[in-house]
């Protein structure tokens, strides 16, 4: 089964790639994250290497790289836990986390 994970690089999403891919050996994992201030790709350090894990670099706001990915992936499942996390961000710039939590999940 083909999965795709949105923020998979932050706390969430790294959890949900790690237990996926121990618990079930037969998934295919995509992790889509565009890296920001909350991700570190460092939490996936044991799957990096993995046949069964494959990470690409993209904000989940650029419709059309999301679209591609898609159709290339053909995603069974999709897991979206990205999201911006810090009050104080939100406080200074709402646009922002109006763009990743509306438009992009939607």
């Amino acid at each position: 089964m083909r999965i795709l994970v949105t923020g998979g690089a932050g706390f969430i999403g790294s959890n949900l790639l790690l237990y996926l891919h121990e618990k079930y050996p037969d998934y295919q994992l995509l992790n889509i994250d565009k890296l920001g201030y909350a991700s570190d790709l460092s939490y996936l350090d044991e799957i990096k290497n993995s046949n069964r894990y494959t990470f690409k670099k993209l904000d989940i706001v650029d419709r059309e790289a999301v679209r591609n990915i898609i159709r290339s992936y053909k995603p069974e499942g999709v897991f979206p836990p990205c999201g911006r996390v810090a009050c104080r961000q939100l406080y200074q710039g709402a646009g922002a986390f109006y763009s990743v939590e509306c438009s992009g999940d939607f």
